[in-house]
Formats: structure tokens, sequence, C-alpha cells
């Protein structure tokens, strides 16, 4: 029991510093393994609101999905983001940190 706790704290811990890879198109994205941390910067040419997350197109053809409800209209602004890759539906960004 004791060794599977140290197994996630780790795991959860690497997942924190992990070095994150700069991506710049969707098919960079596609090639990565889910959960790896990214970070991608663009300009947002859509962008789609649900009732828990926001989900952001940017002109390279990354889809973004984040919990940012309160962040103002980001629909033509240049963003930077940093998360993870996600494939629950498609491959996509999970964000953790946004920026414009």
């Amino acid at each position: 029991m004791i060794a599977v706790l140290l197994g996630i704290s780790f795991l959860f811990i690497y997942m924190l510093f992990a070095p994150i890879k700069p991506i710049n198109s969707q098919e960079e994205l596609s090639k990565l393994v889910e959960n790896q941390k990214v970070s991608v910067s663009g300009n947002v040419i859509a962008e789609r609101i649900s009732q828990y997350s926001k989900t952001l197109v940017l002109d390279n053809n990354i889809s973004l999905i984040c919990n940012c409800l309160k962040t103002p209209n980001l629909k033509g602004k240049s963003i930077h983001a940093e998360g993870f890759v996600d494939t629950y539906q498609k491959t996509q960004v999970k964000v953790i940190k946004i920026g414009w």
C-alpha cells in the first residue's frame, strides 16, 4: 500500500516538473503521448463556451480546453498556454496556464 502511494506521489511530482515540449501544429500534437506537458502559442480563431469549460481553436489548428470561463473573450487575441496532451474525443491540450 505504501509503495503504491509513493509511486503515485512520484508520478504526480514528475508531471508537475516534467519538461515542457513546445508544439506548433496539430501534426506535432497528435504524435505525442497522452498527459505529456506541452506549450503552445497562436491567435485564437474560434472560441466555444460550454457549461464548465471553454474550447479555443488557434490559427495553427490546435484545440485548447480550459476552465477559464471568467476570462474575457479571447477570439482574435494572441495567447500562450501550457497544459497536457488530452485524447478524450480528439487530440487537444488541457490547459493549466494561459496568458494573453
